[in-house]
């Protein structure tokens, strides 16, 4: 009799995973020479597991236990069972068990994609004697990319297919998507922009209803209420059309059960091609699908060209018999792999210390603190069953609320190895993706494909900019920021780290500080209050800088006043120019880089001929309802149609976005944590500023700077200027609606670009990142 013990987190969830582990125990529960034990990481109830078994009758005689059951368990040199670990994040279980059962297989299982398996997981690949990997493809690179060849290929058991009814073919304009709420894999805010463009230019009454939840739930619902698709994009409808065609949108699927789904009941099939190129390579040889581009224009032709196709049943007779073909070949796969024994080295066998129990016996059954957060989200999950409690509860500030106190009661102690190769990237304090930071962050991606990159963010738009930039992201203040920011040698910000995310030793802090400064700071407030209670506060969060980035010489001697460089002594300067800088400088004239981004901000077809007007004022304390006095709507009016105006907010000002994205069509005001200034500057013709540095960045471009001032005497009273921006060309004056209307329109720009650049930003240059690359990283 053969033993197997299958381990993962919970079969009692949703998603794909649990669905392979259901089918798995199915096909093996058919086999009397069998026994099977499945330990599940998350406690269950007894209610919980009488559903399962209820509704997957096969797993009757199956034994489930907790986890716990199985770690706490004595060493026993005869065991010879099967181990199946299908949980990455479980991998050090394989230690554990090959140190307490040292004759046993134990084979691990890839669900995740490849780009996802971390160096955690991957200390624990010499414990496994065989890991399993959905496809050829997938095996040859993971071979590659770990160095270790003890891996076979072999999809997932699709033996729940075959009780699936098909359905009748229709034409539809119906489209569904079944999905964990999970942006980095199912990019599911692509489906919305598809959607925009369908419904607002295309004008097509196509439906979509998304079923699923997770993390980013509020994030869809947001980007519905932008796009204007509450009539059109429907998340959990209770009644979902009989008829539809299944669309996906995902960046990775090691195999794509939901897909399978739609294929075995008849469904016409829209999915990209994953970025790997691995649900082509399941899927490729099938019929009834269409294939995305990741183009938005191309796309929505081949969504209006599936609307128009209609299933055949023959072609679905064929995808089934595909889909089913190698259902039962699991433990025939098995049995092979276990005819070539692996012969361990004594060094991992050997019994474990009771140190080292513990060790594991702790990250396996998750940590006191992991304990302390679930135990908070557990006592929020009963409070929201109570009708009073539960509409309070709900409340995004009454949720965040309690985000806060579980981080409060989860502080992490600094400890841990740091990575040379780990790179820690923070910008404006995770509001957005944006600044030297980012560009930085894009230049150590390309001169060092190997190191690992980590963005801070606050919330899932800005997450969406830092996965489409291939990075991984960390949510500001969480116990995961503090562990990752504790193991990261290189520290990269533009404003300054956390008081809880303390420097350890070893570590290097690169402050890059956010634009040349016009307004006066810190040290240098004119304001006697104020200055004293910004200082009290900066000087022991600027002691931590190793490195500070500066673009000329004044540039430097302005940010030694205001901070008192002097104060720290290990502190290097480097007057290197600024890595935003040179993506400007990189792209002035290019044209394909301005399409690119038009497209990626306003989701329409490229329009060559429209003039951008970029209007991104300084943020004021006073809390004010309007950024300027002037009429915008009536200067849109003053100016002719293939003008735009943007509006770009402060990050402490995005409360006034709804105010003026409804102002005019002309007008747009974008999510402040979708925005990156330098590309808006890219894109537009003219700035209008007032103290803003953003105008010695636009210099670059030697295009139009209008300097609008509405309050310059008394600003310069409260908070003050380092010089006069007129010595640098740059002259400012308060307009009327007309006059600021005629000014945009005159071709007359009497601003010295080459003084504002040559003086201020002399540094600047194409060359700035990798240069700064060879100085800071190891």
């Amino acid at each position: 009799m053969t033993h197997i013990h299958l381990i993962g987190y919970n079969i009692f969830g949703l998603g794909g995973t649990s669905r392979a582990n259901i089918n798995l125990l199915t096909e093996l529960s058919a086999r009397p020479d069998i026994t099977l034990v499945y330990s599940n990481q998350l406690a269950f109830s007894r209610t919980q597991l009488s559903s399962l078994k209820r509704d997957n009758p096969a797993l009757s005689e199956v034994t489930f236990q907790p986890l716990s059951a199985l770690i706490e368990a004595s060493r026993n040199e005869r065991c010879r069972d099967i181990f199946l670990i299908s949980r990455e994040s479980l991998f050090a279980l394989a230690e554990l068990l090959r140190r307490t059962y040292p004759h046993a297989f134990i084979l691990g299982e890839i669900h995740t994609w490849l780009a996802n398996v971390d160096e955690d997981s991957a200390a624990f690949f010499p414990y496994f004697d065989r890991l399993r990997v959905a496809t050829p493809t997938i095996k040859a690179d993971f071979i590659r990319k770990f160095h270790f060849d003890r891996v076979f290929d072999l999809h997932v058991s699709t033996q729940h297919l075959s009780a699936l009814t098909e359905i009748p073919a229709a034409l539809t304009k119906n489209f569904t998507m079944s999905v964990r709420f999970d942006e980095q894999q199912k990019n599911i805010s692509y489906a919305l922009r598809l959607w925009d463009y369908l419904v607002h230019i295309e004008k097509r009454e196509f439906k979509l209803y998304i079923r699923g939840s997770g993390a980013a739930d509020t994030l869809y619902h947001t980007l519905v209420r932008y796009y204007g698709l509450e009539q059109h994009v429907f998340i959990n409808a209770e009644n979902p059309p009989a008829h539809s065609i299944y669309l996906s949108t995902s960046r990775f699927e090691t195999f794509g059960y939901s897909l399978a789904e739609a294929l075995a009941k008849g469904q016409l099939v829209v999915t990209t091609a994953g970025d790997d190129g691995v649900i082509k390579e399941n899927f490729g040889e099938m019929d009834h699908l269409f294939w995305l581009s990741g183009k938005l224009t191309a796309d929505a032709q081949i969504l209006i060209r599936a609307t128009k196709t209609l299933p055949h049943p023959a072609a679905t007779a064929r995808n089934r018999h595909k889909l089913l073909e190698n259902v039962g070949q699991f433990y025939q796969g098995l049995a092979r792999e276990i005819q070539t024994p692996v012969k361990f080295d004594r060094q991992l066998t050997h019994r474990l210390s009771a140190v080292r129990r513990e060790q594991l016996r702790s990250a396996l059954t998750n940590s006191e603190t992991s304990n302390v957060f679930l135990t908070f989200r557990n006592i929020y999950t009963q409070l929201r069953r109570f009708p009073l409690v539960g509409k309070v509860i709900v409340k995004p500030r009454v949720r965040q609320l309690g985000v806060q106190l579980a981080d409060f009661f989860t502080q992490v102690v600094p400890e841990g190895k740091l990575h040379d190769n780990w790179i820690f990237i923070e910008s404006f304090h995770g509001s957005n993706f944006s600044g030297d930071p980012k560009y930085l962050a894009l230049a150590i991606k390309a001169a060092r494909p190997n190191a690992r990159i980590f963005v801070s963010s606050v919330n899932a738009l800005v997450d969406v900019e830092i996965w489409n930039a291939g990075f991984e992201t960390l949510r500001i203040g969480s116990t995961r920021y503090l562990h990752v920011f504790h193991q990261c040698k290189t520290i990269i910000v533009n404003g300054n780290t956390l008081d809880k995310a303390e420097k350890i030793h070893g570590q290097t802090i690169v402050q890059t500080w956010h634009g040349f400064p016009l307004k006066k700071m810190v040290n240098d407030l004119e304001n006697p209050r104020q200055r004293t209670q910004e200082a009290h506060a900066f000087s022991p969060r600027m002691k931590k800088w190793d490195r500070l980035i500066t673009s000329s010489h004044y540039n430097t001697q302005l940010l030694r006043s205001a901070f008192h460089l002097s104060e720290n002594t290990h502190l290097k300067i480097l007057e290197t120019g600024a890595p935003r800088n040179a993506y400007l400088l990189a792209h002035k004239n290019d044209d394909a880089e301005r399409k690119r981004i038009y497209e990626k901000m306003l989701n329409r077809p490229y329009n060559p001929a429209t003039k951008f007007i970029l209007f991104c004022p300084t943020w004021r304390r006073d809390n004010r309802r309007t950024l300027t006095q002037l009429d915008l709507k009536a200067l849109m009016a003053l100016l002719p149609d293939d003008y735009a105006l943007i509006v770009k907010l402060h990050p402490l000002e995005t409360a006034l976005r709804k105010y003026y994205a409804k102002l005019d069509p002309r007008i747009h005001c974008f999510f402040n944590e979708s925005t990156d200034i330098q590309e808006l500057m890219l894109l537009s013709d003219i700035l209008i500023s007032d103290y803003s540095s953003a105008m010695f960045d636009f210099a670059h471009l030697h295009r139009k700077i209008i300097c609008l001032t509405e309050d310059q005497a008394d600003y310069a009273q409260k908070i003050g200027f380092y010089f006069d921006a007129a010595d640098v060309g740059l002259t400012s004056r308060t307009y009327t609606t007309s006059a600021l209307a005629a000014e945009i329109l005159s071709p007359i720009c009497p601003v010295n670009f080459d003084k504002i650049t040559s003086e201020l930003l002399s540094n600047d240059n194409l060359k700035t990142p990798n240069t700064l690359i060879k100085e800071i990283l190891p």
